[in-house]
């Protein structure tokens, strides 16, 4: 079976948005506030350099607490409130939270 794009050239759609993500986590090292991806449970994927500087965690790793250990006491119960608005939303939301470090 053929995997070809009608092009008639190979289908590496997997591998284009692997390095599309590539080159995008590159960029976002490059900014100065702190970035990260983190899944529905919480487990964060991507941290960018700011992020451990920020926090000092090590580089080499991904940081191995839960993302709401980061946020200030204060805003934990915010913030599962704002998670679980944009999970239910159709539109983009934006907030800010303290952090603790």
């Amino acid at each position: 079976m053929d995997s070809s794009s009608p092009s008639g050239t190979p289908d590496h759609g997997g591998d284009d948005a692997r390095a599309e993500t590539e080159r995008a986590r590159r960029r976002v090292d490059l900014v100065d506030e702190a970035y990260f991806e983190a899944t529905l449970q919480g487990e964060i994927t991507y941290a960018n350099r700011a992020w451990y500087a920020l926090f000092g965690d090590d580089p080499s790793g991904l940081p191995a607490d839960p993302l709401t250990t980061y946020f200030h006491p204060d805003c934990r119960d915010e913030f599962a409130l704002y998670r679980d608005a944009a999970l239910s939303s159709a539109k983009t939301l934006r907030q800010e939270f303290r952090v603790q470090h």
